[in-house]
């Protein structure tokens, strides 16, 4: 702030302070009435439904189902225990460590439509619950998008893999039918 004058000097720094209080305040009052903080990540895929609900499931095969309807399309895991990754985590960045990190994983498959194409979309929420000393009371934290996005990359890989197999095995029953079509001919004659 070398060459402005004490006017300018203290209407630049009443604008900063004046820019903190703002942003801290819609903050805080977006998690004081409710709203939404947390972060969802969705992909659509244009594929059938029964394709994507199957390939979350594999997606979350290492996971615990506590909710799963497939009419509604919705998935949740129990509460899964990282209190370690977490740790090692946070020892990289030089953050305070963990007594204890739960997660668990929501997602919520929808019919839509893409471009007039019947299609699926997934959406994808993590909740990430931590507790740093033992008096202390859990607390949740916003991720860092790295697992949700990781795990659309896997149903799509999954997708993928399904629809290659599937197109093999039709593939290969053509095969059978065509290599038993001229055999009925010769019969024929």
């Amino acid at each position: 702030m070398m060459g402005l004058t004490q006017h300018e000097r203290m209407k630049s720094s009443l604008s900063l302070v004046l820019i903190a209080l703002v942003s801290g305040c819609s903050s805080a009052y977006v998690k004081q009435i409710g709203g939404d903080t947390d972060r969802h990540y969705s992909k659509t895929f244009i594929t059938d439904y029964d394709l994507v609900w199957d390939s979350v499931q594999d997606a979350l095969k290492t996971e615990r189902f506590d909710l799963t309807n497939k009419d509604t399309g919705f998935i949740q895991t129990r509460w899964n225990d990282n209190t370690a990754a977490m740790n090692t985590l946070e020892s990289v960045q030089g953050a305070h460590s963990f007594v204890k990190s739960e997660y668990r994983m929501k997602v919520v498959l929808s019919k839509t439509f893409y471009e007039g194409i019947p299609a699926v979309r997934v959406s994808v929420q993590k909740d990430q619950v931590i507790q740093q000393d033992i008096l202390d009371r859990p607390r949740v934290i916003e991720t860092n998008g790295i697992d949700e996005n990781t795990f659309l990359y896997r149903i799509a890989r999954l997708i993928v893999m399904k629809q290659k197999v599937d197109a093999y095995d039709k593939e290969q029953k053509e095969m059978e039918l065509q290599q038993t079509a001229p055999q009925d001919d010769k019969k024929v004659n």
